[in-house]
C-alpha cells in the first residue's frame, strides 16, 4: 500500500467539500496508508494570517507539512482546500520533495473569487484569468474590497499553479474539465474523479404519498431557495407541506417573508440525521441552485436513499444523473420551466425516477471502481 497525505484547509463553517473530504479519508484509507493534514481557517483574520494570506505562504503549516511528510515516507499527496491556513507555498514543498501531487478542485476559484461565477442573480464571467479586477471593484469576496483583493492574488496564483506546475488535476464532471481545457490547462493534466457517497446500510423505501416536499442548504442568494418556493406555491403541490432545510444570509428574509403561509416551515441548521430524517421520508427534493456546482452532498444523499431531486441543467449536475432522467428543468427568471415540471409530475413518474437514480448511483458510485479510477489516473 501506497503512503498518502490527503490535505485539506477547512472553512470555518463545516460545508459541503469539508463533507467530502471527510468521506474520501475512509474511503481511500481501505486501500492506501492515509495520513490527514488538515487545518481550520478561524473566525477572525489575525496579523499573522494576514501576512500569510498576502504572500499565500504560511511558514508554520508548511514546516508541519514537511515534518509529516518526512516521518511518514508519503510518495502521494492528494490537495484539496488550500484557502487559507493550508497555502500555496506547499505545492513548492511538495515538488522540492519529489511527492506525486494531485489537486482536486471542487470549485472554480481559480478564476473566480466567489468561486462559483455567480452575480447579481446570474452566471458572471466578468473577471477571466487574466484580469480580475471586476471581482475587487464588486467586492465579491464577502462584500469587502480588502478580502476581494487578498483572495484575488490567491486565485491568480493558484490558477498559475495548475497551468504551469507538474501535478494532475482531478475535476468532478466532464463540464469542469472542458472549461479548465478552454483556459489552455493541458488536457493530459485533468481527470474526472467523481466524489464518494455514503449509502445508506438499509435500503431507503421511497414513498410517493408523502406530504411534504424538501429544500435543503445553505439559503444564500444564489441558491435559488426563494424561486424555488415561488414555483412550488404556482404548482398543484402548493397544498403540500414545504420543508426548508438550512441556515444562511437569507434565513431571516424568507422566514418574515413566508410567515403567514402555514405550510411552509424553516428548520434552521440541523446535524446532518436530523437533515437526512427528513428527507429520506419526502415525495421529492428540489435543488434550485443557480451556481456553478461541483457534486452537491444532498444531491447524492438524496438518489442513494430512493428520493428524487428536481434540479435545473446547471453546470455539470446533469452527469450526476441517468441519461434518461427527465426531472431537469431548463432556469428562467420567472420560473415558468420549472412550475412546468411540477405541473406535469406524477406518482408514476417519481416512482420511476427513484428506481432509475438508485440503480444508476448503485452502478455508477461503487466505492471500488472511484478506487480504480483514482489509480489508474495518478500513476
Amino acid at each position: 500500500m501506497r503512503n498518502l497525505v490527503l490535505i485539506n484547509n477547512s472553512y470555518s463553517t463545516f460545508g459541503g467539500e469539508d463533507s467530502n473530504f471527510e468521506t474520501e479519508y475512509k474511503n481511500l484509507s481501505k486501500y492506501f496508508n492515509v495520513i490527514k493534514f488538515s487545518l481550520k481557517n478561524e473566525e477572525k483574520i489575525t496579523l499573522k494570517n494576514l501576512i500569510a494570506i498576502f504572500f499565500s505562504n504560511n511558514y508554520s503549516s508548511n514546516k508541519a507539512l514537511s515534518k509529516l511528510v518526512d516521518n511518514n515516507e508519503i510518495e502521494v499527496a492528494y490537495v484539496h482546500n488550500t484557502w487559507y491556513q493550508i497555502n500555496l507555498g506547499i505545492f513548492r514543498l511538495l515538488e522540492k520533495k519529489n511527492i506525486t501531487t494531485i489537486v482536486k478542485l471542487h470549485n472554480f476559484r481559480f478564476d473566480c473569487i466567489e468561486s462559483n461565477h455567480y452575480r447579481n442573480n446570474t452566471n458572471c464571467h466578468e473577471c477571466q484569468t487574466s484580469s480580475r479586477l471586476k471581482g475587487i471593484i464588486y467586492r465579491c469576496y464577502k462584500n469587502s474590497y480588502l478580502k476581494s483583493y487578498l483572495i484575488t492574488r490567491y486565485s491568480k496564483k493558484f490558477f498559475k499553479i495548475l497551468k504551469n506546475k507538474d501535478l494532475k488535476i482531478y475535476v468532478l464532471t466532464s463540464f469542469h474539465k472542458h472549461y479548465l481545457e478552454q483556459q489552455n490547462i493541458s488536457s493530459k493534466k485533468i481527470f474526472i474523479q467523481k466524489n464518494f457517497v455514503n449509502f445508506p446500510k438499509q435500503d431507503n423505501k421511497y414513498k410517493s404519498d408523502s406530504n411534504y416536499v424538501t429544500i435543503i442548504g445553505r439559503l444564500e442568494l444564489g441558491k435559488g431557495v426563494e424561486a424555488s418556493i415561488e414555483s412550488i406555491l404556482k404548482s398543484q403541490y402548493k397544498e403540500l407541506d414545504l420543508y426548508v432545510l438550512g441556515d444562511g444570509q437569507q434565513f431571516n428574509y424568507l422566514s418574515k417573508k413566508y410567515a403567514n403561509h402555514e405550510n411552509i416551515k424553516f428548520f434552521g441548521h440541523l446535524s446532518n440525521d436530523e437533515v437526512l430524517f427528513y428527507l429520506k421520508n419526502a415525495k421529492f427534493n428540489l435543488f434550485g441552485s443557480r451556481m456553478y456546482e461541483g457534486q452537491p452532498v444532498v444531491i447524492s444523499e438524496s438518489s442513494t436513499n430512493n428520493v428524487p431531486t428536481i434540479l435545473p441543467k446547471n453546470g455539470g449536475l446533469a452527469e450526476f444523473f441517468p441519461e434518461n432522467y427527465n426531472l431537469f428543468y431548463e432556469q428562467d427568471d420567472e420560473g415558468t420551466n420549472l412550475i412546468k415540471v411540477l405541473n406535469d409530475l406524477s406518482d408514476e413518474k417519481l416512482k420511476q425516477a427513484s428506481k432509475d437514480i438508485r440503480k444508476y448511483f448503485t452502478k455508477t458510485f461503487q466505492p471500488s471502481e472511484l478506487i480504480n479510477e483514482f489509480k489508474k489516473n495518478y500513476e
